[in-house]
Protein backbone atom coordinates (compact mmCIF):
# COMPACT_ATOMS: atom_id res chain seq x y z
CA UNK A 1 0.00 0.00 0.00
CA UNK A 2 1.02 3.39 -0.61
CA UNK A 3 1.25 5.77 2.19
CA UNK A 4 1.39 8.93 0.05
CA UNK A 5 -1.34 10.52 -1.29
CA UNK A 6 0.12 12.25 -3.81
CA UNK A 7 2.34 9.82 -5.46
CA UNK A 8 -0.98 7.58 -4.89
CA UNK A 9 -2.83 10.42 -6.93
CA UNK A 10 0.26 10.85 -9.67
CA UNK A 11 0.42 7.04 -10.44
CA UNK A 12 -3.14 6.85 -10.58
CA UNK A 13 -3.25 9.54 -12.97
CA UNK A 14 -0.49 8.31 -14.99
CA UNK A 15 -2.08 4.94 -15.74
CA UNK A 16 -5.49 5.71 -16.09
CA UNK A 17 -5.44 8.83 -17.82
CA UNK A 18 -1.77 9.72 -19.41
CA UNK A 19 -1.25 6.54 -20.69
CA UNK A 20 -3.89 5.83 -22.63
CA UNK A 21 -3.86 9.27 -23.98
CA UNK A 22 -0.68 8.46 -25.34
CA UNK A 23 -1.58 5.23 -26.84
CA UNK A 24 -4.62 6.56 -28.45
CA UNK A 25 -2.00 9.67 -29.96
CA UNK A 26 0.48 7.38 -31.16
CA UNK A 27 -2.23 5.09 -32.68
CA UNK A 28 -3.46 7.94 -34.28
CA UNK A 29 -0.26 8.89 -35.58
CA UNK A 30 -0.02 5.47 -36.72
CA UNK A 31 -2.94 5.06 -38.42
CA UNK A 32 -2.37 7.84 -40.65
CA UNK A 33 0.84 6.96 -41.33
CA UNK A 34 -0.52 3.26 -42.84
CA UNK A 35 -3.76 5.30 -44.52
CA UNK A 36 -2.73 8.54 -45.72
CA UNK A 37 1.08 8.36 -46.08
CA UNK A 38 2.13 5.22 -47.87
CA UNK A 39 -0.14 5.10 -50.57
CA UNK A 40 1.29 8.74 -51.47
CA UNK A 41 4.94 7.51 -50.56
CA UNK A 42 4.32 4.87 -52.69
CA UNK A 43 2.74 6.83 -55.67
CA UNK A 44 5.50 9.58 -54.95
CA UNK A 45 8.90 8.24 -54.19
CA UNK A 46 11.84 7.32 -56.72
CA UNK A 47 14.40 6.24 -54.12
CA UNK A 48 14.44 6.25 -50.20
CA UNK A 49 16.83 4.48 -48.47
CA UNK A 50 15.92 4.98 -44.21
CA UNK A 51 18.27 8.15 -42.80
CA UNK A 52 20.07 8.57 -46.27
CA UNK A 53 17.63 9.63 -48.91
CA UNK A 54 13.96 10.11 -50.12
CA UNK A 55 13.73 11.39 -53.58
CA UNK A 56 10.20 11.99 -54.95
CA UNK A 57 8.84 12.62 -58.31
CA UNK A 58 7.39 15.54 -57.88
CA UNK A 59 8.07 18.16 -54.92
CA UNK A 60 5.14 20.05 -55.65
CA UNK A 61 3.15 17.85 -54.53
CA UNK A 62 3.88 19.59 -51.09
CA UNK A 63 3.36 23.39 -51.97
CA UNK A 64 0.54 23.21 -54.50
CA UNK A 65 -3.14 22.07 -53.80
CA UNK A 66 -2.28 18.20 -53.07
CA UNK A 67 -3.51 15.08 -51.29
CA UNK A 68 -0.44 15.33 -49.51
CA UNK A 69 -0.70 19.11 -48.19
CA UNK A 70 -4.25 18.77 -47.29
CA UNK A 71 -3.38 15.13 -44.92
CA UNK A 72 0.00 17.90 -43.83
CA UNK A 73 -3.04 20.52 -42.50
CA UNK A 74 -5.30 18.38 -41.47
CA UNK A 75 -3.14 16.19 -39.27
CA UNK A 76 -0.56 18.97 -38.01
CA UNK A 77 -3.76 19.13 -34.92
CA UNK A 78 -3.79 15.64 -34.53
CA UNK A 79 0.25 15.63 -34.56
CA UNK A 80 0.84 18.74 -31.70
CA UNK A 81 -1.57 16.58 -29.82
CA UNK A 82 0.04 14.09 -29.78
CA UNK A 83 3.66 15.91 -28.93
CA UNK A 84 1.95 17.25 -26.24
CA UNK A 85 0.50 14.41 -24.95
CA UNK A 86 4.15 12.97 -24.94
CA UNK A 87 5.62 15.82 -23.12
CA UNK A 88 2.99 15.74 -20.58
CA UNK A 89 3.24 12.11 -19.80
CA UNK A 90 7.34 12.75 -19.78
CA UNK A 91 6.97 15.79 -17.02
CA UNK A 92 4.48 12.79 -14.58
CA UNK A 93 7.07 9.99 -14.82
CA UNK A 94 9.71 13.26 -13.83
CA UNK A 95 7.51 14.25 -10.82
CA UNK A 96 7.19 10.41 -9.95
CA UNK A 97 10.35 9.68 -9.66
CA UNK A 98 10.87 12.66 -7.41
CA UNK A 99 8.06 11.72 -4.99
CA UNK A 100 9.40 8.19 -4.94
CA UNK A 101 12.92 9.24 -4.53
CA UNK A 102 12.12 11.34 -1.42
CA UNK A 103 9.55 8.79 0.02
CA UNK A 104 13.02 6.40 -0.11
CA UNK A 105 15.03 9.57 1.71
CA UNK A 106 12.16 8.58 4.50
Amino acid sequence: MISNKTLRFQLGSYYDDEVKRVQESIEDIEYSFAVDWLPIMKEQTVEFKFKEVFDIKDYRIFTGDSKAKTILKINRDNYGAGIRNIDRILKSIVEIEEIIAEELKK
